[in-house]
């Protein structure tokens, strides 16, 4: 464990006894020809890349697809029972007076033989 952090912090000051290297060399550059275009800045060759140094950090994407499918579908139902809620509202707030689907029969055959009459 402390030989890992160690190399670690070993390839860290490599990488920034690099980047230091280029800064120097491109003031040195502006400073003797102050027209002159800056030097091109190191290539990332000098960092060396460890593939997969932490699995441990990676997204699952298998998760994370799970986790999105979930959201997607508690925002459908959220919507669908928000809707239902409206229309529940609405109605009786504005329709609760008049009866449209379950009307008692005797009010509907009274009111068909007074419209005939």
């Amino acid at each position: 464990m402390a030989n890992e952090h160690l190399n670690d912090l070993l390839r860290q000051r490599a990488a920034l006894q690099a980047q230091l290297d280029a800064l120097d060399r491109s003031i040195a550059a502006a400073v003797d020809h102050p027209n002159a275009p800056l030097a091109t800045p190191p290539t990332h060759s000098a960092i060396p890349v460890v593939a997969n140094a932490q699995p441990e950090y990676e997204p699952d994407p298998a998760a994370i697809a799970l986790k999105t499918k979930r959201g997607c579908l508690l925002y459908f139902c959220l919507f669908l029972c928000l809707g239902a809620l409206v229309m529940v509202l609405i109605y009786f707030w504005r329709y609760r007076d008049r009866t449209l689907l379950m009307a008692p029969t005797e009010q509907v055959s009274r009111t068909r033989h007074t419209d005939s009459a």
